[in-house]
C-alpha cells in the first residue's frame, strides 16, 4: 500500500521499531504477528485501511507481492486515483526481511528520487489455512490494512477483526472501505509513478 513514514532517517526509523516492540510484547500484540512468505505471495485487495494522506484518493486497491530471495519482496501497488475511472497509478517499493526467524516482520522501502522511506510491515493475522485473508499492520499503529484475495469479505468478519485489534491500539473508528466494484478494471497498464 502507499506507504510514506512519518520520518526521515533510518535512525529514527530503527529507535520508532525498538519502542513499538518493546510495547507489544507487554501489551500481548507480539503473538499476532506469524505468516508464511511463500504462501503470502501473490496479488491483495485491500478492503479496509487505515489510509494515509495518497491512498484516501485512491479506489480499486490492490498490491501484487513477489518473491526476489529469503530477505526481499518486491511490492507492485496499484490503484485509480480520484475515482474507479479514474487513472490507475502504480508504486514499486519492495520488503525487507531483516530477520528470518520472524519472517512476518517487514520494513517497506520506498524509493522516490533521492528520498528513501521506510515503514514497518507487519502481518499480524492471516487465514493460516488457506491464505484467502491477511491484516497488515504497522507497529506505530498509524497503517492498517485488511486484505483479501477476492474484492470482499463480509461485513461480521471486518467488525470482529477490528474489535480484536482495537485492544491493541489501534484506531478502528478512522478505518475505511476500499471501493471495488466493475468499473475499476484491474487488468490493464498503468502510469508508472514511482520508480526503485
Amino acid at each position: 500500500f502507499f506507504f510514506f513514514n512519518d520520518t526521515a532517517t533510518t535512525e529514527i526509523y530503527t529507535e520508532q521499531i525498538v519502542g513499538s516492540v518493546r510495547c507489544v510484547q507487554e501489551t500481548g500484540y507480539q503473538r499476532r504477528v506469524h505468516g508464511d512468505v511463500d504462501r503470502y505471495m501473490g496479488r491483495w485487495y485491500a478492503i479496509r485501511a487505515l489510509p494515509n494522506i495518497i491512498e484516501k484518493l485512491c479506489h480499486c486497491t490492490f498490491t501484487t507481492y513477489t518473491k526476489v530471495s529469503d530477505e526481499r519482496v518486491d511490492f507492485d501497488e496499484t490503484c485509480r486515483f480520484f475515482s474507479p475511472k479514474g487513472p490507475q497509478i502504480h508504486s514499486k517499493s519492495f520488503g525487507l526481511i531483516p530477520n528470518a526467524t520472524e519472517p512476518a516482520k517487514w520494513i517497506n522501502v520506498n524509493k522516490a528520487g533521492p528520498i528513501t522511506a521506510k515503514a514497518g510491515y507487519w502481518i499480524l493475522d492471516v487465514d493460516q489455512e488457506n491464505y484467502q485473508w491477511a491484516i497488515v499492520g504497522m507497529p506505530n499503529r498509524k497503517g492498517l490494512w485488511f486484505l483479501s484475495r477476492t474484492i470482499t469479505l463480509s461485513e461480521d468478519f471486518l467488525q470482529a477483526k477490528a474489535k480484536e485489534l482495537e485492544q491493541f491500539g489501534f484506531d478502528i473508528e478512522k478505518l475505511e472501505q476500499v471501493d471495488h466494484n466493475q468499473e475499476c478494471g484491474y487488468d490493464f497498464g498503468g502510469i508508472l509513478v514511482n520508480l526503485q
